[in-house]
């Protein structure tokens, strides 16, 4: 998705069963890079069965989410990437 424009972004997730979220950040679109904390770990989201919602600071023109699948059944899940100016 391209946020270049986007000074923040909230992502809406919802599973129905365990999953793992990885955002990652590119500025071409092409080679893409895990968001860190400030101790070097590579953020990750775990959701299950729930609703959950966060912010990522925008400093760069693309987002995508990296998201894995938990369990080895069936899993609904949505996603909702929103950006504010």
């Amino acid at each position: 998705v391209n946020v270049a424009h986007a000074a923040k972004i909230t992502v809406l997730i919802s599973t129905s069963a365990a999953a793992t979220i990885r955002p990652q950040l590119s500025d071409d679109n092409n080679n893409w890079y895990d968001l860190v904390d400030e101790t070097d770990t590579i953020r990750t989201f775990a959701v299950n069965n729930q609703k959950r919602a966060f912010r990522i600071e925008s400093g760069t023109k693309y987002l995508r989410l990296f998201i894995t699948n938990d369990i080895t059944g069936v899993n609904t899940i949505t996603a909702v990437i929103m950006s504010q100016a």
